[in-house]
């Protein structure tokens, strides 16, 4: 993912983007491919209509960023700010990848998200309930104060996952990797104190 060697091509200019670090190379209605996305600022924009298809998002603000039927498919953000995203109005985020990203106050309800990796993550009181995350990797995230209700969570992986509290009879758990220090967020609901 990382350079761009397709380019990235807007469908309204034919243009190819070899690296986008300036929020205004983004347009509306425009595809971008194998884009290295850097430092760009979009927060408390609104795009319309984008697919990010195979790009590389690093540094970027996307702080309350709104992401109206846009698609992310197989993108890899690392180091990037993105607090308070509404990731729901977006049309797809399929085979992304998270790495020591703050994504605080974000929100992923309902959302089919199998497979997807958040590392070493900042996800404070992220929206998570009935997001389907099979098979997915939050290792090293906290998690403090998310909430999790009908959450699909087989075979995920929360191992160094931190602050997590998470009813296992109200989420699909089967198959959920955790750490012996954080298994403590799995007993809090059942009022079970580890000392």
């Amino acid at each position: 993912m990382a350079g761009c060697g397709l380019g990235c091509r807007s469908r309204a200019s034919g243009r190819v983007q070899p690296e986008i670090t300036n929020a205004d190379e983004i347009a509306d209605d425009a595809t971008y491919e194998d884009a290295s996305i850097t430092r760009v600022r979009l927060s408390r924009r609104k795009l319309r209509l984008v697919r990010f298809v195979d790009c590389a998002w690093t540094g970027a603000d996307l702080s309350l960023f709104v992401p109206e039927a846009c698609v992310f498919q197989a993108c890899r953000f690392e180091d990037c700010k993105a607090i308070g995203v509404d990731w729901t109005v977006a049309a797809r985020l399929t085979a992304c990848e998270f790495h020591r990203c703050i994504l605080d106050q974000g929100a992923f309800p309902e959302m089919r998200l199998p497979r997807t990796v958040f590392r070493d993550c900042r996800m404070r009181d992220v929206l998570l309930a009935g997001a389907d995350l099979t098979e997915a990797s939050l290792v090293g995230s906290d998690l403090s104060g998310a909430t999790f209700g009908r959450t699909r969570l087989a075979r995920a992986d929360l191992r160094r996952a931190t602050g997590y509290v998470i009813h296992p009879g109200e989420n699909d758990v089967k198959g959920l990797r955790v750490s012996r220090e954080s298994a403590a967020g799995m007993l809090e609901p059942f009022g079970v104190e580890i000392e």
